[in-house]
C-alpha cells in the first residue's frame, strides 16, 4: 500500500510517498481501508520530536491519528464487526491506504449512516478531547467558564458544550474572531493579544472563574493560569504540567486523557454530532497526494476548522 512515512524525526522536508506491507489484523483487530484522515497538532509534533519527554515515535511512522473507511479483514476474536462494515476513530498510521485498529478500544466505532467519511474522520481526537474536559469539569450549569484557546477546534466544541450545559462562558480570541465565538454561545471574549489572560479574567470576575479549560498552556506556563481560577475552582488542561493536582486555594488540576477510560467514547461523539448538539467544521480537504501539503497548511496555522484528506 501506499503511505507518507518518516524515518527519523525533522521536518516536513523527511516526509515521502513509499510502497510499505499492508498491515494484517491481529487478535481483535480489524483492517479497515482509509477514505478520510483529519490532521491534528499532535501530528507535526509527533514529527518534529516535541513530544518525546511523553514518548518516543517509534520509526518509520506513518502520521495521521483520526480516520474513517471500510473494514476490509478481520482479525481472531472479533465479532463485532464484518468486512464491509464502516468504522471510525481514533486510530494510528491514518495517513495510509489502509490501517488497523483494535476492537476493544472505545476510541473506535461503527460509524452511523447519517455521518459522511470526512466528518467521521474530522471528529475523534477534538470531539474526544472536548467531552472529556465537558466531564472533568463536572457539573457547570450556572456557574463561570472561561476556555483558553477557544478558536482552536477543541476549543470550539468546549464552548459549545459548556454552553449547552448551562455555562457562562467566557472565551479568548482576537477581535476577528469575537463574532464567531459568540455565535457558539460565549457571552464575552478577552482579546489575548491586547491584555494578560489572568487579567482579563480578574476584570470581568473579580473573584476568578469556577473553571478554567486551558488548551494552550503546558508545564509551567499552566500553573500561572491557576492564578485566573476562584479558590476551590477546577483548572482543565488536555496538555501537561504539574504533577500535583493541588495548585493551592483549593484548586483542582483535572488532566483530559483520552487513553483513561470512561471519559467519553466515539460512538457517544458520532451521536452528539448527529443530534447537533456539537457542530464541528471542515475547514479545507486534500487529495491523499497533496497529503504533505495539507500537513504545510496544518503548520501554517491559516484554515479555521478541520483539515481532512480524503482517499474516495
Amino acid at each position: 500500500m501506499k503511505a507518507i512515512v518518516a524515518h527519523s524525526y525533522g521536518d516536513l522536508d523527511a516526509l515521502r510517498f513509499e510502497s510499505v506491507p499492508d498491515p494484517s489484523p491481529g487478535e481483535n483487530e480489524i483492517v479497515f481501508r482509509v477514505e478520510a484522515t483529519s490532521l491534528n497538532p499532535v501530528d507535526l509534533k509527533a514529527l518534529s520530536g516535541a513530544l518525546k519527554m511523553l514518548f518516543e515515535t517509534q520509526f518509520p511512522y506513518i502520521p495521521g491519528v483520526d480516520a474513517a473507511g471500510t473494514v476490509a479483514a478481520v482479525g481472531p476474536g472479533v465479532t463485532s464487526y464484518a468486512v464491509g462494515d464502516r468504522v471510525g476513530g481514533a486510530v494510528h498510521a491514518g495517513l495510509a491506504e489502509f490501517s488497523r485498529a483494535d476492537v476493544t478500544s472505545p476510541l473506535l466505532a461503527r460509524v452511523p449512516d447519517a455521518l459522511d467519511s470526512q466528518m467521521a474522520a474530522a471528529a475523534p481526537v477534538v470531539g474526544l478531547a472536548a467531552l472529556g474536559a465537558q466531564r472533568v469539569s463536572g457539573d457547570v450549569r450556572g456557574k463561570d467558564v472561561v476556555v483558553v484557546g477557544a478558536t482552536g477546534s477543541v476549543g470550539r466544541l468546549v464552548v459549545q458544550l459548556a454552553v449547552s450545559a448551562g455555562a457562562r462562558v467566557t472565551a479568548t480570541g482576537l477581535p476577528g474572531d469575537v463574532t464567531f465565538l459568540r455565535s457558539l454561545g460565549a457571552g464575552d471574549v478577552i482579546d489575548y493579544d491586547a491584555e494578560q489572560i489572568v487579567e482579563g479574567v480578574r476584570k470581568r470576575l473579580p473573584t476568578g472563574a469556577d473553571v478554567v479549560v486551558d488548551l494552550v498552556h503546558a508545564g509551567a506556563d499552566l500553573a500561572s493560569i491557576a492564578s485566573a481560577v476562584t479558590s476551590g475552582g477546577t483548572l482543565v488542561s488536555t496538555l501537561f504540567g504539574p504533577a500535583s493536582e493541588d495548585l493551592g486555594r483549593g484548586v483542582s488540576l483535572r488532566y483530559v486523557r483520552m487513553d483513561e477510560g470512561g471519559q467519553a467514547t466515539t460512538a457517544e461523539l458520532y451521536s452528539a454530532l448527529i443530534s447537533g448538539s456539537l457542530r464541528l467544521e471542515i475547514g479545507r480537504t486534500f487529495a491523499f497526494d497533496e497529503a504533505i501539503e495539507a500537513l504545510r497548511a496544518l503548520q501554517h496555522g491559516d484554515v479555521r476548522g478541520k483539515i481532512v484528506v480524503t482517499q474516495s
